[in-house]
């Protein structure tokens, strides 16, 4: 992206242009992936279930990052599979240097391959299979040396407080919870509970070598994922388990395949599948449950609901300093927009939202607490709002101002 800016210039459409191979690439590797498990038959419904995706396809449409991850962990694990150990340690290498999430992804797909080289396959660990995980591993202790050596930090910046540290009060049960919800939640309870059900059903019948790769790959990436965010303490947010989400959309077709029903009513469960993630766009939760702003679609009525509440507070002249809000609506258009000049509201937690003109809320996402959004709506005037469909943006005024 910094290469396509420098050829033909820092805009939205130049950096969409500079994804979009990325995304083509994970569709081939998805497909390379899928063709592994199932027949033709089931690869068109496959690749329907990764484009109705939520999670995926929003974060394709806004360019997020994890875009790379995702390509990297599909392109090693089709080489783990296909036995390619050089395509399989370099993509590795991008995986676990691509940012902090790459790395547990990284130990995850390591733990796989041992397993399924061990308990699947019955073969021998070698030597080879040591050294093509102690080379991502060396160039990132090397990386990690040389990035501390420079900037006087390892992984996470000093300047912002990332809530980072060990969580082990009941080993994070409930942010395990949690991340269990966000795992079914937009509309993929439906395929899931297909696939515990039928996965089940499947392991007990079937003893193929694809059976137990695919379920036993996907117990291992979603309940590692689930252990390591819960132990850490950070902020969960969909889009951490989007590699789960595709392993799961392979595993829900290799179920439908093999399960013994009449082809209608695996038809039927297909389109329910699809018609739960189609749908899934649009579940917003009010309270305190995230409603995951990059990781549905209803992220785009968001912007241009932002768009219209941007020039109403330009044409009133209101100070955006003034207003304070909380993520993602402080961003700084400059960086989120590639716009000329810097506008941006106020991060609400820096002071007491009485010392701010005015409070902006949205249902796009549930930063505000309960009690900050109760005494929002019942004591602040609402001065305007901006509304389509479900999602809305409300800009309250402070009674104390005139």
């Amino acid at each position: 992206m910094a290469l396509a800016w420098k050829l033909f210039g820092k805009t939205l459409l130049v950096s969409h242009l500079a994804m979009l191979p990325v995304v083509l690439a994970t569709v081939w590797e998805y497909f390379c992936l899928a063709k592994k498990f199932i027949s033709e038959k089931w690869i068109f419904f496959s690749l329907l279930l990764f484009v109705f995706e939520p999670t995926y396809l929003t974060q394709s449409i806004l360019m997020g990052h994890d875009l790379f991850l995702v390509y990297f962990f599909l392109l090693a694990l089709n080489a783990l599979l296909s036995n390619h150990k050089i395509i399989y340690s370099v993509a590795l290498s991008f995986l676990i240097l691509h940012n902090i999430k790459g790395i547990p992804i990284s130990f995850l797909l390591s733990l796989f391959y041992f397993y399924h080289a061990m308990a699947i396959t019955n073969r021998k660990i070698i030597a080879a299979d040591i050294l093509i995980h102690l080379i991502p591993l060396l160039l990132l202790l090397g990386w990690m040396f040389f990035h501390y050596k420079i900037t006087g930090w390892y992984i996470l910046t000093p300047i912002h407080d990332h809530g980072t540290g060990l969580n082990l009060n009941m080993f994070g049960l409930k942010k395990i919870l949690l991340g269990i919800w966000q795992v079914i939640d937009f509309g993929r309870i439906f395929l899931w509970s297909f696939i515990l059900f039928g996965g089940i059903y499947l392991w007990k019948q079937i003893s193929s070598l694809q059976s137990r790769t695919i379920y036993s790959l996907l117990i291992i990436t979603t309940s590692f994922s689930l252990l390591f965010f819960a132990v850490l303490d950070i902020q969960l947010c969909h889009r951490y388990f989007m590699v789960d989400f595709l392993i799961a959309s392979i595993a829900g077709c290799y179920a439908l395949e093999h399960l013994h029903l009449r082809s209608l009513v695996k038809y039927i469960l297909a389109s329910f599948f699809l018609l739960g993630l189609a749908t899934g766009n649009c579940w917003i939760y009010g309270g305190g449950f995230s409603n995951g702003w990059d990781s549905s679609l209803k992220s785009l009525p968001y912007f241009s609901l932002r768009n219209d509440l941007v020039n109403y507070v330009k044409d009133e002249k209101i100070s955006p300093e003034t207003i304070g809000t909380k993520m993602p609506l402080d961003a700084d258009l400059k960086i989120s927009d590639l716009a000329p000049e810097n506008f941006h509201f106020t991060n609400a937690d820096t002071a007491s939202l009485q010392n701010f003109r005015y409070v902006l809320l949205s249902n796009i996402s549930n930063e505000f607490t309960l009690h900050e959004k109760e005494a929002i709506n019942s004591k602040w005037k609402l001065a305007k709002e901006f509304r389509r469909g479900q999602v809305y943006l409300k800009l309250f005024k402070n009674p104390l101002e005139k």
